[in-house]
């Protein structure tokens, strides 16, 4: 064993040298090593070269300082030896933790086998009891047996070490006990690709703000998260030679403006034989060892699928199930790589591929390729036998679509089946008015049995939710309410669904939940597509109740399973998005809901239900004007009202004009006010409610709420509380919860400004926010009614001598309104502490020396003094324990 009593060699002393943490390096807040999924005895973050593990692991180490460990580093050389592999890690506890003397008989003994140094190292490292968590770079170069001496480390670590190990390939390690157990866990591709929010923060720091979130999705979407394919495209942007944001814009709406430089980066290093492997199966979507070798007959195939999923980006597992598929951009370069060189083989492929999805039971699959190679009559055949089932287990309406554009209408008239599937297709779609006409042979037929008809006013009244006719849905389902004549229990799951919003549209929430759970889970046949319109529709019914917090348990799990299935801008996900987006903003997550919503708007504008292009409009018209933007807020609402006049939706141009009518309002412009009222006025009265009483019923309430706002921006406040009064009591028998709370509010306010008693009034709708988790329903209805709260909330604390509960800290922040708290948060976060200032702040509450602190942020204890010198005055407080309470207090800490 080379000894390292000495002065150790240059090479050693780098290789246990951690790299400098870049600047910019974002945090990754779900890969915190201290949180409780990975905080175990052992990490293992295993990915391709470009997903950023180095990166990540020296971020960690940072996160350990000051988390309290002494962190070592030691990064693999090629074929790493079992000795120099133990001084190594004998050479980096030293300097760590600063012991000269740790491992020196190791050092000594020259007869020491490996096994027996690292037997010795572990005893000396759990005698010393120091918290010791070793980063162990590139452990994939590591010699055979240096590959046993880690496996025996993790095998018998002490309590006192944390194994965090990077590679590029996990295939030598034993880690089946220990993840059994729940002491190991490993990192791989998927957690290690960037989210969205990941990309926005990537781009805010990188641009100083200068980008929005709709541009960082479409980087997100077009990147699909990988670290490096975001720096390969930034660095594009800055060489185009525009302004940087302006050529990332154009990059992410035209991808072929930097496609050859980045695909020849991506496979610039793979040999031949893999380049003509991955053309051959470029033209499959998603695949698996087994096709690939079938489309590109190549024995082969899976081990070196195997090999190109470890060393490239190209490849990505699927979530689940051992299906593949190639980065998006990388099928598109290899698509015309293919047809550029080998289109002759183009059919031959095709065909290939439809005999196995024929073979392995998937015909929905082999039609679209028996359709590309140009056997027409059997893609005719495989896509009747497919499609209907297809659509409602897995929701692949663009599949149906794209039938439906491509098959001659004489055919599809000859197959009853697909022509069900294009009904159920365009009638859940902005196309819902040409459903009608697909159905009308199955309508005029009394003959046919009553089945079908009822599958058939089915499919109408899903039509008529998208055309936002309530009353013609409720003609159609109510004949099939009870008894429906149907046993197919995907039908059975959508008369369900249905049965769940007829309920709602009478006001009853919660019997609307008890009806979309009639039917059994285990009849669905499996269909997650079903169960995801079922998620949807309950979490519309907790948004009718005003029950946010209840909307982000249900829907954020389901909009990642349908996120997976379908695609990010599928209309589904953008709806679940959009009801999403509403309940954050109610919670005060403004920038988790502008992420949900980014880049979906012109999905949801398109062909989203009428519900949800009217909350998404409004949560980002609301959210324009907390952030001081009244220009783009009133745009927005513009835009509303175009849309309900574009699809013939009239209740959206309502909704816009009651909208505007609020917003001008907070401003008191009684003479805008005035004249958008009249102009809701002449609008409503061109609708025709005398014929659809349930609809007339909504827009009712809406202009309540319109006329109540021009009271306020008039000063009229006895008409306002009048009004408010009113629209409470709608709002109560519908139980619409926000709509009731926030007209309780406004009542309170407008009887306020009368100077008649109703602080009780109001306290009680604060008191019902505050259960809802109803953070911003009274500031977006009025700022002065949100300034009303705050001080109601400040009045009602006492002082702390006269109550025990107000004693300590965490008394008084109890009792505090989170109004309050969500402002005063706000305005320190915003004025008081710098950056650097709240990365000090944090590390002082777990009780570090300024000296521990300065480790984990690498800088000298002298900055940390001056740092805490500043905290000291910026918070009053007196000693380092109470900068600690005072900023629990403020909002500052958790």
């Amino acid at each position: 064993m080379d000894p390292i009593e000495g002065q150790p060699s240059g090479d050693l002393l780098l290789r246990v040298t951690p790299p400098k943490v870049s600047g910019g390096l974002i945090a990754r807040k779900s890969l915190d090593p201290l949180s409780n999924g990975l905080n175990v005895g052992c990490v293992l973050v295993s990915a391709p070269a470009g997903f950023g593990k180095t990166s990540l692991l020296s971020s960690w180490r940072r996160t350990l300082l000051g988390g309290g460990y002494i962190v070592g580093w030691v990064a693999v050389q090629p074929d790493e030896g079992a000795q120099h592999f133990v001084a190594a890690l004998t050479l980096s506890v030293r300097l760590a933790a600063a012991r000269p003397s740790f491992g020196r008989t190791l050092s000594l003994d020259q007869q020491m086998s490996s096994l027996e140094a690292i037997t010795s190292w572990l005893a000396e490292l759990a005698q010393s009891a120091i918290p010791l968590a070793m980063v162990i770079d590139d452990i994939d170069r590591l010699s055979p047996e240096a590959q046993q001496i880690l496996n025996y480390t993790i095998r018998n670590a002490p309590p006192n070490l944390r194994l965090i190990l990077g590679c590029r390939s996990d295939t030598f390690l034993d880690l089946k006990e220990p993840l059994a157990y729940g002491e190991a866990t490993v990192v791989g591709q998927a957690a290690l690709r960037f989210k969205l929010p990941d990309v926005i923060e990537f781009l805010n720091n990188r641009y100083q703000g200068a980008t929005d979130a709709d541009l960082a999705a479409r980087v997100f979407e077009l990147t699909e998260g990988w670290p490096l394919g975001l720096q390969l495209l930034v660095a594009a942007a800055s060489q185009s030679g525009l302004a940087p944001v302006e050529a990332l814009s154009r990059i992410t709406r035209n991808s072929s403006y930097i496609q050859s430089d980045w695909m020849g980066l991506m496979l610039s290093n793979l040999k031949q034989d893999d380049v003509r492997f991955l053309e051959s199966i470029a033209l499959l979507q998603d695949f698996n060892a087994q096709l690939c070798a079938a489309v590109a007959e190549d024995p082969l195939a899976e081990e070196r699928l195997s090999r190109l999923q470890r060393d490239t980006p190209v490849v990505i597992a699927a979530e689940q199930g051992g299906w593949m598929r190639l980065h998006a951009l990388a099928r598109k370069d290899l698509k015309e790589r293919l047809k550029g060189s080998r289109e002759c083989e183009v059919p031959s492929l095709h065909l290939r591929a439809c005999q196995w999805f024929i073979n392995n039971g998937l015909p929905d699959l082999a039609a679209f390729h028996a359709l590309e190679a140009g056997d027409n009559d059997q893609a005719y055949q495989l896509a009747e036998r497919s499609l209907y089932t297809s659509l409602l287990v897995k929701g692949q309406q663009a599949r149906v679509l794209y039938w439906l554009d491509r098959m001659p209408k004489d055919q599809l008239a000859l197959r009853p089946r697909m022509t069900m599937a294009v009904a159920w297709s365009l009638a859940v779609s902005d196309r819902h008015d040409e459903a009608k006409a697909w159905l009308e042979p199955i309508l005029n037929n009394s003959e046919l049995p009553v089945s079908l008809q009822c599958e058939a006013a089915m499919i109408l009244a899903g039509a008529a939710v998208f055309a936002d006719e309530p009353d013609q849905f409720a003609a159609l389902h109510d004949p099939w309410a009870e008894k429906p004549p149907i046993t197919d229990p995907l039908l059975l799951h959508v008369h369900a669904n249905r049965s769940c919003y007829r309920a709602l549209l009478s006001g009853n929430p919660a019997l609307a939940r008890i009806k979309q759970q009639s039917v059994p889970p285990t009849e669905l046949g499996g269909s997650s597509y079903l169960n995801t319109w079922g998620d949807l529709g309950v979490g519309l019914t907790y948004l009718w109740e005003g029950q946010v917090q209840l909307v982000e348990s249900l829907l954020r799990p389901a909009l990642a399973r349908s996120e997976m299935d379908l695609g990010r801008r599928n209309v589904l996900p953008c709806m679940l998005a959009a009801f999403l987006a509403t309940a954050m903003w109610e919670k005060g997550a403004s920038d988790d809901a502008a992420a949900l919503l980014a880049n979906r708007m012109d999905v949801l504008e398109r062909r989203g239900m009428p519900e949800a292009v009217l909350l998404a409009y409004r949560t980002l018209a609301r959210m324009a004007a907390h952030n001081k933007q009244e220009h783009r807020a009133m745009e927005l609402l513009e835009g509303l009202f175009a849309i309900g006049q574009n699809r013939s939706l009239p209740r959206l141009s309502v909704a816009s004009l009651v909208e505007q009518i609020r917003l001008h309002s907070r401003a008191y412009r009684s003479q805008t006010c005035e004249v958008l009222y009249e102009q809701l006025e002449v609008f409503v009265e061109k609708q025709g409610c005398a014929t659809r009483p349930m609809w007339a019923e909504g827009i009712e309430v809406l202009r309540r709420v319109g006329l109540a706002y021009a009271h306020v921006a008039a000063r009229k406040w006895r008409q306002a509380a009048a009004e408010f009064q009113a629209v409470g009591s709608s709002a109560a028998r519908s139980k619409l919860g926000r709509l009731r709370i926030e007209a309780l509010g406004m009542q309170a306010f407008a009887l306020d400004q009368c100077g008649e008693r109703s602080k009780e009034v109001m306290r009680e709708a604060m008191d019902l926010a505050s259960v809802f988790g109803l953070q911003r329903v009274f500031q977006d209805a009025h700022p002065d009614l949100g300034t009303w709260v705050n001080s109601l909330a400040l009045d009602s604390l006492v002082p702390a001598s006269s109550n025990p509960a107000l004693s300590s800290v965490s008394g008084l922040t109890q009792v505090l309104s989170p109004f309050v708290q969500a402002q005063t948060s706000k305005a320190m976060n915003n004025h008081a502490l710098t950056p650097k200032e709240r990365e000090v702040l944090v590390l002082l509450a777990r009780n570090l020396s300024n000296k521990e602190i300065g480790n984990a942020l690498e800088v000298g204890e002298e900055t940390i003094k001056w740092h805490v010198k500043n905290l000291f005055v910026k918070l009053d407080a007196g000693s380092r324990k109470q900068v600690v309470a005072r900023a629990q207090l403020f909002g500052l800490l958790a």
